[in-house]
């Protein structure tokens, strides 16, 4: 199967998100200060804020509240600005491509550019909604979102990964 692509900024941003969003829940310690030392700390903040008079308050709590509460900023808004910039000055990533999937390898070509790998040296795959992240280490990955594939070749698509990659799946679908 071959098909032709171009990844778009707003693929590379949701695939970023979706990447930085696994790596954080799959943090113990992340987790833990997501569903509970930042909900004890704002319950503990509040109840300062009831019980105590102004001059007896301890202020570090708020302050690490206070930082949680800048996350969403990070996130929504400096995070996509970066991400944009990134993806601005990797023209690779801008160039229309090439990509031939079969039974044997994964190649990718573009202007001046191929990349051929064979399946066997391919870490996993994961599925996360219309996305497909295919790792050659656990940091470094292809994108592959559903938009650039017909439904029959998305399926194909993904049943060549079950064949080729087997149980190296970490899949969210």
């Amino acid at each position: 199967m071959t098909i032709s692509a171009t990844l778009s900024p707003e693929d590379y941003l949701k695939a970023q998100r979706l990447q930085l969003r696994c790596l954080l829940l799959r943090s113990t310690v992340v987790a833990w200060m997501l569903f509970a030392i930042i909900p004890a700390l704002t319950i503990y903040c509040i109840w300062q804020l009831v019980e105590r008079p102004p001059e007896g308050i301890n202020w570090m709590p708020f302050l690490i509240v206070g930082m949680a509460a800048l996350l969403p900023l990070f996130y929504w808004v400096l995070l996509p600005q970066q991400i944009r910039k990134a993806f601005a000055t990797q023209v690779w990533l801008q160039e229309p491509k090439e990509i031939q999937i079969d039974g044997e390898r994964l190649s990718i070509r573009s202007s001046g550019r191929t990349f051929s790998m064979p399946w066997k040296d391919f870490l996993k795959y994961e599925v996360h909604g219309d996305m497909v992240f295919l790792y050659e280490t656990q940091r470094n990955y292809h994108i592959f979102p559903q938009l650039w594939f017909t439904a029959e070749q998305y399926a194909e698509f993904k049943e060549v990964l079950k064949k080729t990659l087997g149980d190296r799946k970490g899949s969210k679908s």
